[in-house]
């Protein structure tokens, strides 16, 4: 079981699954296999710093298809274009 005090989201990458959620400043990833539910191999950074700390409201990263993770590294109200 994971503990972690954010969202978690789930992406794919080349046919791997992958968990992601942010520890401190840092948006950390881990190899998933969801048919099993368990994370397995080495815990990876991804992006640092990511804006919003733990407990925060608001999610500030989402994944898309492809690998792609957009995040926010400032805590500055913008929008995306």
């Amino acid at each position: 079981m994971l503990e972690i005090d954010s969202n978690a989201l789930y992406a794919q990458s080349g046919g791997q699954g992958y968990l992601l959620w942010q520890r401190d400043s840092t948006l950390v990833g881990q190899e998933f296999d969801p048919a099993a539910q368990k994370l397995s191999g080495d815990l990876h950074p991804v992006a640092d710093p990511v804006a919003g700390g733990v407990n925060s409201a608001g999610q500030v990263y989402v994944t898309a298809s492809g690998g792609v993770v957009v995040y926010s590294a400032s805590d500055t109200v913008s929008q995306f274009t």
